[in-house]
């Protein structure tokens, strides 16, 4: 296991709270691709389809949510993120700065030009 890019710290907040702190660390550590399934399980992905039904599918799921009370859905929303919200402005600015000079440091910088190699 090594970990050898930096995650930002918003998208490591809101990834934990998707997929719980378990999951969350094993993904940012190992930074591999994961099977569909594996996501599925662990709560990243709702479900997966064909290509030929994922339109009608992704416009199913919206027409869904534009049916709710706009009032309720945003106080649910606003509880969701309210947590990652109050964590991120407490910490943002020092965690920014570690995420940026890693991001930018040599090593990360060869990974990341040795990623980009292969696709």
């Amino acid at each position: 296991m090594t970990l050898g890019v930096p995650v930002p710290y918003l998208a490591d907040l809101m990834l934990r709270q998707i997929v719980g702190d378990r999951s969350a660390t094993d993904i940012v550590y190992r930074g591999e691709f994961m099977a569909s399934s594996k996501a599925k399980q662990i709560g990243l992905i709702d479900e997966v389809l064909p290509q030929h039904g994922l339109e009608n599918r992704a416009l199913e799921k919206i027409t869904e949510i534009a049916s709710l009370s706009r009032p309720a859905f945003s106080a649910i929303k606003a509880n969701r993120v309210e947590a990652i919200r109050l964590r991120y402005e407490e910490n943002y600015k020092s965690k920014n700065e570690i995420f940026l000079d890693c991001w930018f440091s040599p090593s990360v910088q060869d990974l990341l030009t040795e990623a980009a190699e292969k696709f």
